[in-house]
């Protein structure tokens, strides 16, 4: 999974680190994201983010971004055919038709 991404009213897209900021300010609670845009700090940040962004399902024990669209993709073209039972142990996905 990528990272987060905001679609301004202006159509301008921002992303990362940004779309919290400018969230929290939204919200009134910019302060807390502040020293985010600190030279030294917004630096540390945005590096940690990117690791984390790209990193965060498989650290938190989630099947990858890849597996969750193919079992979608699975239940959709089995419910054309007819009832279906997906299996998933996020190792390798199955669906098996239900009679």
């Amino acid at each position: 999974m990528g990272r987060i991404h905001a679609v301004l009213a202006d159509g301008t897209v921002v992303k990362n680190v940004e779309v919290f900021q400018r969230v929290y300010a939204a919200l009134g609670m910019g302060w807390m994201y502040a020293p985010t845009k600190w030279p030294l700090i917004g630096t540390l940040v945005n590096k940690i983010y990117a690791l984390w962004a790209n990193q965060r399902l498989a650290m938190t024990g989630r099947a990858s971004l890849a597996t969750v669209i193919a079992e979608r993709q699975q239940k959709i073209e089995c419910a054309a055919e007819g009832r279906c039972h997906v299996q998933t142990d996020h190792s390798e996905t199955s669906i098996a038709s239900v009679e």
